[in-house]
């Protein structure tokens, strides 16, 4: 959701249909993005909307303007609160004709006002997204064809030893960008720069001399890695690359991949020594 919320910040009409969607998730994933974007008249537009509070008729910017004007200008505070003020009168005449309108709905539709009540509560209900359909199609996609790459000595006469220094970084970081770059709809033209450096690459360290025999190709298989990472990290910072806040998420997100890692290698290890001792205590030897 904070990808989607991120790449749609100036598509309001698309931010609206997400908020409609989910508006649990919406708002948990936008105060989690809200510090890095608060300069962005959308964000700062949301930001009220998301925190207005329709019992008090009070938002955020009107308590920030209370509490932190207090002892400075007097006239500036009457006037911001007045402004505020006059924002959330507008915001109550717009929900009572939308409440009027939705009156008339139920009166003569009652069972598609039933059916929409229902709908909203099962919205406010989840407020947790684990992705549509089409995403979980995209990564299963993705997952078998990088399977069938790993597999590849396997399945033909190939040498493992010479395989895997050479397309060992094509088995995981292109299909991580990949479905970054679908979500965060990157350009057509960058997508196809990006996937023929990739293409390229991937024929280089191909078409290299034996990489345990051949420094050259020693140093191509320990630099493409580096090169395949940069990629990532240009399509994560939404084709941004001077934009500070962005490489800082994108350090913070490698940091985690290296945390989780280790977590799930230090439990794989310890499973895996629970089912060798249990298979020995029947004498099996793994």
């Amino acid at each position: 959701m904070q990808y989607e919320l991120r790449s749609k910040l100036n598509q309001p009409g698309a931010l609206e249909q997400l908020y409609q969607s989910n508006p649990g998730a919406f708002k948990q994933a936008f105060n989690a993005i809200y510090p890095d974007i608060q300069d962005l008249p959308a964000a700062q537009f949301w930001h009220e909307r998301l925190s207005f509070d329709p019992g008090t008729g009070t938002g955020s910017s009107t308590i920030e303007v209370i509490s932190t004007e207090t002892g400075s200008d007097s006239a500036g505070s009457a006037a911001s609160i007045v402004d505020n003020t006059s924002a959330v009168s507008e915001d109550r005449n717009l929900t009572s004709d939308a409440q009027g309108n939705a009156q008339g709905v139920a009166h003569k539709h009652p069972q598609v006002a039933s059916e929409s009540a229902a709908g909203e509560f099962h919205r406010e209900s989840e407020p947790l997204s684990w992705g549509t359909p089409q995403d979980w199609l995209f990564i299963a996609v993705a997952a078998l064809v990088a399977g069938f790459l790993a597999n590849i000595p396997n399945l033909f006469d190939v040498d493992p030893n010479e395989f895997y220094p050479r397309n060992i970084s094509f088995l995981v970081l292109p299909w991580i960008a990949a479905y970054l770059a679908w979500k965060r709809t990157l350009h057509v033209r960058t997508g196809i720069i990006l996937a023929g450096i990739a293409g390229a690459a991937a024929l280089y360290m191909n078409l290299l001399p034996d990489v345990n025999s051949n420094d050259g190709s020693t140093l191509a298989a320990i630099h493409l890695p580096l090169l395949l990472w940069a990629m990532f990290g240009y399509v994560y910072v939404h084709e941004r690359p001077r934009d500070a806040s962005g490489r800082l998420n994108f350090l913070g997100f490698n940091a985690e991949i290296l945390v989780m890692s280790g977590l799930l290698l230090i439990s794989g290890a310890i499973f895996s020594g629970i089912t060798v001792g249990l298979f020995e205590m029947i004498g099996i030897q793994l």
